[in-house]
């Protein structure tokens, strides 16, 4: 089991409720914790003492300090020897060498792939959504990317807040336990594939967050916004009547009504005869049910950089992903940009083939296509490694690009004793291969190619093709007769 929420607390009660299962370790942390979008620090305001509860059923409990690297949690686990790990309230990535040990089953108050990403109940109330649930996958290199093992599913209505769509998805989340977590064990189970197109991802919230700008928002986006961050979160807040406001509850005020008094200017406020205070928004009216007004603000107004600091929040989730898959497979650590967007991807999108490129120190690994008629930018490495490579006719390959057909990161490392996945590539006809460029042997290299200078190319190339300029390695020679024909003679070494 791991988390460290009260709903950590609610998922562990429940598994110690099945008799088929026996709940072998816990692993937690602290109430106050940093995380990759967070270095300063966060508070789960939802925190739930997972060690003492653990400890109470004899259960051993592992708190975590910094990550789940830690040797010692690595360790526990190797010592327990779960045979599934499930996750429900947690902050952290769950990195390969946890998810190696067991499956670990994550529960995501969502339907995923909608809602992928931090807070998903706050982001559908902001966002007026109509329907949410829980979703039980089975966890991944991505962000809450998995295979689906169970979902179940709710209405939310105009009237829920925060606390009662929570506690009623929590209820769904005990369910997919009982129903699903035995069954899966027992390999009763089939996970299903998410799908990628209908997938929506959301930064992390704290409570800065809850600031409202009334003079920008309508009045049923403030209404939405206060339900969405009201108790037990720390709630919503604005400036009203140049007075700071902590809002628990407001109503919108029907446009009928509202025209019966004295329009109000976006960001004032006044009391009715009846005793009811109403504000006005950027358009429409709302009354301040539940307000308490304050000297100064509970947290600083969120600046465009805090709020961008979010966001990055999410694609250093993303990276940290994307960089463990890398380091895994390939031995390889890459930029921030080329691990979290990766080009090979973007051209894909693009319909990549016939007229497209890939460009600016690129990296492609993989089985891969490259249609005809393609540009491959300057310094870009293409890995035939994991299923082989194929380059289409006419295509240009620029300056610095180098060509192999197995991961030579691995093979250095193992100081060449590693055995080679090589894996076949090959390159059209009539291809035109850049300054210093390297294609390494096995590559297949079709006819009518020309090959820049100061270039390596470590096989002996066809017939009609042209290794240019000084001191490129010359392995064959092109003569072209007067009458168009032509033929290749293999360079000889020289006699004594």
């Amino acid at each position: 089991m791991v988390g460290s929420s009260l709903f950590t607390a609610r998922c562990l009660n429940q598994l110690l409720a099945l008799p088929s299962l026996t709940v072998v370790g816990v692993i937690t942390n602290p109430q106050q914790f940093s995380i990759s979008y967070a270095p300063t620090g966060v508070d789960n305001i939802r925190h739930a003492n997972m060690g003492e509860l653990a400890n109470n059923h004899g259960i051993p409990a592992y708190v975590m300090q910094t990550s789940m690297h830690e040797p010692a949690l690595a360790a526990a686990l190797n010592e327990w020897q779960p045979h599934v790990i499930l996750v429900a309230g947690w902050y952290h990535m769950v990195p390969q060498s946890v998810r190696a040990l067991a499956p670990c089953l994550g529960l995501h108050a969502s339907l995923l792939p909608k809602y992928s990403g931090g807070a998903p109940l706050v982001w559908s109330l902001i966002e007026n959504a109509t329907e949410t649930g829980m979703t039980l996958f089975l966890m991944d290199s991505g962000v809450d990317s998995g295979p689906i093992v169970g979902q179940k599913t709710t209405a939310i209505t105009p009237h829920d807040t925060i606390e009662t769509l929570n506690n009623r998805v929590e209820a769904l989340g005990l369910e997919l336990i009982a129903d699903c977590v035995p069954l899966f064990l027992a390999k009763e189970l089939t996970p299903l594939p998410q799908h990628e197109t209908d997938r929506t991802l959301y930064p992390q919230r704290n409570p800065s967050d809850g600031w409202l700008d009334i003079t920008l928002l309508n009045a049923e986006d403030v209404y939405h916004r206060v339900r969405a961050q009201t108790a037990p979160y720390p709630g919503a807040f604005a400036r009203i009547n140049n007075q700071w406001a902590h809002l628990w509850a407001v109503s919108v005020i029907p446009s009928s009504e509202s025209h019966q008094h004295a329009p109000l200017a976006a960001g004032e406020a006044k009391y009715l005869p009846n005793g009811e205070c109403w504000a006005g928004c950027q358009n429409g009216a709302i009354r301040l049910d539940k307000v308490t007004w304050l000297e100064t603000p509970p947290y600083p107004q969120p600046t465009p950089t805090a709020i961008d600091t979010q966001w990055r929040g999410v694609l250093q989730a993303i990276y940290d992903a994307q960089d463990e898959v890398l380091q895994t497979n390939f031995q390889r650590s890459l930029p921030f940009q080329d691990a979290l967007f990766d080009r090979w991807e973007r051209a894909k999108r693009l319909g990549f083939g016939e007229g497209t490129s890939i460009y600016n120190s690129a990296i492609v690994m993989g089985t891969v296509t490259v249609g005809k008629q393609t540009w491959i930018g300057p310094n870009t490495l293409l890995d035939g490694t994991g299923g082989g490579l194929s380059i289409g006719n006419h295509c240009s390959i620029s300056a610095g690009v180098h060509v192999y057909t197995h991961n030579t990161v691995q093979r250095c490392l193992s100081m060449g004793q590693a055995a080679i996945d090589q894996a076949p590539v090959s390159i059209g006809d009539g291809v035109y291969i850049g300054a210093q460029s390297i294609v390494r042997d096995g590559v297949s290299i079709g006819n009518r190619v020309v090959i820049g200078a100061n270039c390596f190319v470590n096989k002996s190339i066809p017939d009609n093709t042209i290794v240019a300029g000084i001191p490129a390695k010359v392995i064959g020679q092109v003569i072209i007769h007067p009458d168009g024909s032509a033929e290749c003679c293999y360079a000889k070494a020289p006699t004594a």
